[in-house]
């Protein structure tokens, strides 16, 4: 077992509380009794995940499908990428957080593949800009 450092979003219930893994950027749900107090030396360290979202894109329909997340993450798992910061802008779920808006480009083949375009053309998002 390791330990990470979690920020407490949302009490559950008595035994279970939401956390965001401030130094990976997922969330989930923990038992209440799986938490510790952080050591002071490690308060200091500001969070080490950074949120992102693909720049100038939306999805083509009100949210992202589950298909439209699974094939994004068939197009990024394991590849090698070139972002490009083309925003950045207040996060609307948390407005002390910044969101960097981002151009990823897919640079492990032969042709640099652009994400945001690829999401176009496969009449899974629209352009915003």
């Amino acid at each position: 077992m390791y330990n990470c450092r979690v920020c407490v979003s949302n009490i559950i219930s008595g035994s279970s509380v939401s956390v965001y893994f401030c130094d990976y950027g997922d969330l989930s749900i923990l038992p209440l009794d799986k938490l510790q107090p952080l050591t002071s030396q490690f308060k200091e360290l500001p969070y080490q995940a950074i949120k992102a979202k693909l720049a100038g894109i939306q999805p083509k329909h009100s949210d992202w499908s589950i298909e439209d997340c699974d094939m994004f993450q068939e197009l990024v798992v394991e590849r090698e990428f070139v972002s490009v910061i083309m925003e950045t802008s207040p996060d609307l779920l948390n407005p002390t957080d910044m969101v960097i808006g981002l151009k990823l480009i897919d640079t492990s083949g032969k042709d640099d593949i652009c994400i945001d375009e690829l999401l176009i053309s496969q009449d899974r998002a629209i352009r915003t800009m």
